[in-house]
């Protein structure tokens, strides 16, 4: 990455030193970077680290599904943990995620569909040691970003360019294979693959291989995202991401232009029309009209309709049962109790689904640990001077709230990726408040 200086000043975090070292060096003025601390493409130089390894080599494996080496990569990161010189921290979203499998599992004893509900929390508990090592597993910069082009990579490479050649579509909409089989699910994971794309972009000040194939990756990702129809995942853009582009577009008016001519153009070959149709009807996702002339509509305001009946019965699910829910996993099974005429369904809502699921206790929980990772953040770049790694740190986080506008149309707390991003965003904010050259009170801070 290259050294940005400009009416800010220089960058005061240079990229191959670590939190310790930059904590107390955050008040020298940097001085400029060696090529010696760079790779051939501008990258920050770093070190390998067993923990580092072995969250590449499982991130690699549940974004790519190309090798079934997921426990390899969580059996390094834990020897690397347990080899490390420093102590492993075990930071409030830890914590919380805890708490929150621990609440599923005293819930699922409950739960009429206990084994489904025992067995979910299971399976979901291997999320607590990916949480741990991933949280520990960056110490530099240079680690932080090589980690951002891998998943970037794997993205485009695997899911995006699976969508291009050889996917397959449901109802006319783009979906892949294993996880990215469900459009709405593909669309989610790769608005948050999205941001990744625009953090190294904008982070950047000149157009080096680096900036300029993240660029093309960003594009190649909001097409993706356009041919699921997800009408949530194009909500969440609107409404966290692209906020984010009008100060830069006012500065720079003719890249505006001229990047409005080529993203229509594309746009314009590369989406369908029915595309355009099915995302006009975001308006009708709580319609009581489109469900009472649902026999007569189109397919869009027909599932429309569907949902809006499934998220009452969620509530009703709730009503009844506010404290322990029906289980983690159950709300299909449920939904089916409670609406037989629906059949087991999705809940089609993050936040409806962890109520019903989980209870009240449950939703707050899992709400308090996302919510712990953004705030930090925000409350980060407030005292940080400006620097590519706080314009990484915005984007990183612009994509999860994003992210969590498109959960009121979507049941995605149960994603791997969505960890994997909130741990990052959380070692982004570690890194960006120690290179601040102004004291942050420490707000949720790790525990050790």
């Amino acid at each position: 990455m290259n050294q940005a200086t400009g009416r800010h000043g220089a960058i005061s975090s240079p990229a191959n030193l670590s939190v310790s070292t930059l904590k107390n060096q955050s008040t020298r003025p940097a001085g400029p970077k060696s090529k010696a601390r760079e790779s051939r493409l501008g990258l920050p130089d770093f070190k390998w680290t067993m923990t580092l390894l072995g969250l590449c080599i499982y991130s690699f494996a549940i974004i790519t599904f190309k090798f079934p080496v997921a426990q390899l990569g969580i059996a390094m990161g834990v020897m690397g943990l347990l080899s490390g010189r420093n102590p492993v921290q075990k930071p409030t979203p830890f914590l919380l995620y805890l708490a929150f499998m621990f609440w599923a599992l005293v819930a699922s004893f409950t739960s009429p569909f206990a084994d489904v509900a025992l067995e979910t929390v299971v399976e979901r508990l291997k999320l607590l040691v990916v949480l741990l090592i991933a949280m520990n597993a960056f110490q530099t910069e240079g680690q932080f970003r090589f980690y951002l082009l891998l998943i970037l990579g794997c993205f485009i490479l695997f899911p995006a360019r699976g969508t291009f050649l050889g996917g397959d579509t449901v109802q006319g909409r783009a979906v892949w294979t294993h996880v990215y089989n469900n459009p709405n699910d593909l669309a989610a994971l790769c608005l948050l693959a999205f941001g990744v794309a625009l953090a190294i972009v904008f982070s950047e000040t000149t157009w080096n291989p680096v900036r300029l194939g993240c660029g093309i990756s960003a594009a190649i990702l909001l097409v993706v995202i356009l041919r699921t129809q997800s009408r949530g995942v194009f909500l969440g853009i609107i409404i966290a991401i692209a906020p984010g582009f009008i100060p830069i577009l006012l500065k720079q008016l003719r890249l505006a232009i001229g990047m409005g001519i080529v993203v229509g153009l594309v746009l314009s070959f590369a989406i369908p029309p029915k595309t355009w149709e099915r995302l006009g009807g975001i308006k009708k996702l709580t319609s009581t009209e489109a469900v009472e002339n649902q026999n007569d509509s189109n397919e869009a305001d027909s599932s429309a309709a569907q949902r809006l009946e499934i998220v009452k019965t969620g509530w009703k699910i709730f009503l009844d049962h506010p404290i322990f829910g029906m289980g983690l996993g159950a709300y299909p099974l449920a939904n089916n109790m409670y609406s037989p005429f629906l059949g087991k369904r999705d809940t089609h809502n993050t936040y409806i689904n962890l109520a019903a699921e989980t209870g009240l206790p449950g939703l707050v929980i899992w709400c308090s640990l996302v919510w712990s990772v953004l705030y930090r953040a925000y409350r980060a770049r407030q005292r940080a001077a400006e620097s590519p790694l706080k314009i990484q740190n915005y984007w990183l986080g612009q994509a999860l709230l994003g992210y969590l506008v498109a959960g009121t149309f979507g049941s995605y707390s149960g994603l791997n990726f969505l960890y994997l991003m909130l741990s990052a965003l959380w070692c982004s904010t570690n890194l960006l408040v120690a290179a601040s050259p102004r004291p942050m009170r420490r707000v949720g801070a790790g525990r050790t």
